[in-house]
């Protein structure tokens, strides 16, 4: 199976061997983002998606030791937890991202900084980066 990755405004087919997981039972699978900030503060959001691509990749990088992993999570945010991501005030929009190599400078913070200017990222920036971020686990 070949899946995508973001590179730097280009899409780079990858190679990736399809797992098996219960996911969501709709086709869908939830994953945990963990992000360390620039004062050692480490936390966690969720992300949601049902492309096979996506998940396929995901689980290819959890396969990994967290020391390994590479790839973080860049994708348009929009208003609320969306029933997933618990103690935010903003949620990935399911089906819309990516896991990335590079992403422009503009899309990189952390998520407290998404919380209190959200506004700009939903209506200016279009979408969310955090270079840091590195798959935690399927949830």
């Amino acid at each position: 199976m070949m899946g995508r990755v973001w590179l730097g405004g280009r899409v780079a087919a990858v190679a990736v061997g399809v797992l098996t997981s219960v996911g969501c039972g709709d086709g869908s699978a939830q994953f945990t983002f963990r992000q360390t900030g620039g004062l050692g503060q480490v936390r966690s959001f969720v992300a949601v998606t049902s492309a096979p691509e996506v998940i396929a990749i995901a689980r290819e990088e959890l396969a990994r030791p967290m020391s390994a992993r590479s790839l973080f999570i860049q994708g348009p945010v929009t208003e609320g937890d969306g029933g997933f991501n618990d103690g935010w005030d903003w949620h990935f929009v399911p089906d819309k991202w990516a896991l990335v190599r590079e992403s422009p400078d503009i899309c990189d913070a952390d998520p407290e900084f998404i919380d209190s200017t959200l506004q700009d990222w939903v209506q200016k920036i279009g979408y969310y980066c955090p270079r840091t971020a590195r798959l935690k686990e399927e949830r």
